[in-house]
């Protein structure tokens, strides 16, 4: 993997609001500087994904606009694919189509459909891009542009190796339930040796590796890091050594943030970081500290 590309950053935003509030995370975030604004794709929240994104396209002009991540085992291929096209005309070109195969017991519940094992999600996600890429390509080639970056992310080495494979963007994430995450062993360190060998061995023979994404759950900027670091030990029933192992979670001062995300650069060559949108006034000074 490329360890030298320049720092991205990304807000990931679960879009449960008001079309008042959302507008506002959409300016903020453009005006905050970041270059991607990311939303969830759950049925439990107030807006759905893609037309959020068609919503932010208009009220918009620079910041990229992408899914994190629609899941495909809900939807036609072809469908998916017409629909983040069509974000991707009303962006200008600033679509980012950010795929998944299901995970979340309450989506299937909502929708009525069974959540079936996950490698028979695996291969519907897989079976699913050809079409995918194909609509994309047809529209871009009549709006004149290039097709939207497509990010693929996961935590086990069958979705990996395909992320490598056939994504432009990878998001490395640590394994988790059909109700969320439950314990913290799979957030450790030395699990991300192992993901990234996994989405190394898919990359093989591609002239341009996949930029990686760094998703973080909780990014802490603050003057009194022992204070979260044992709130993050009380909820993960570790130590508060172990803490800073927690691959998902960052905390510090400023300085301190941004010299541990240029340490996981030049480690596991993470280049794009995203952060939860609640957090993202506070990480302001770190992507200034780091050449925004």
């Amino acid at each position: 993997m490329a360890d030298t590309l320049p720092f991205e950053f990304a807000v990931v935003a679960e879009p449960d609001y008001g079309a008042a509030e959302w507008l506002t995370v959409i300016r903020k975030s453009e005006e905050f500087g970041y270059d991607a604004l990311l939303v969830t794709d759950h049925l439990r929240l107030r807006l759905a994904a893609v037309p959020a994104l068609a919503l932010a396209a208009g009220v918009s002009s620079r910041i990229r606009l992408g899914t994190y991540v629609l899941n495909s085992d809900l939807r036609s291929p072809a469908l998916l694919a017409s629909e983040m096209a069509t974000v991707h005309t009303l962006a200008g070109g600033r679509a980012v189509v950010g795929l998944g195969a299901g995970w979340m017991r309450d989506d299937y519940v909502q929708a009525g459909v069974e959540l079936k094992a996950g490698v028979s999600r695996f291969d519907r996600l897989r079976a699913a891009l050809p079409k995918v890429r194909e609509v994309l390509a047809a529209a871009a080639a009549a709006d004149g542009t290039s097709p939207p970056p497509m990010l693929l992310g996961g935590a086990r080495r069958r979705m990996l190796e395909l992320a490598g494979q056939e994504a432009d963007i990878v998001s490395l994430l640590p394994p988790t339930g059909p109700d969320g995450p439950t314990e913290y062993t799979g957030m450790l360190d030395d699990s991300v040796e192992a993901q990234l060998a996994w989405v190394r061995a898919g990359a093989a023979g591609r002239d341009v590796p996949p930029r990686l994404n760094h998703l973080l759950w909780g990014c802490f900027v603050t003057q009194d890091p022992a204070a979260v670091t044992d709130a993050l030990a009380r909820r993960w029933g570790c130590s508060p050594q172990t803490v800073p192992r927690l691959v998902p979670y960052l905390v510090g001062t400023a300085e301190q943030v941004a010299q541990e995300l240029l340490t996981r650069r030049e480690r596991w060559g993470f280049s794009l970081v995203t952060v939860p949108v609640r957090m993202a006034a506070a990480f302001v000074p770190v992507m200034r500290l780091l050449g925004r």
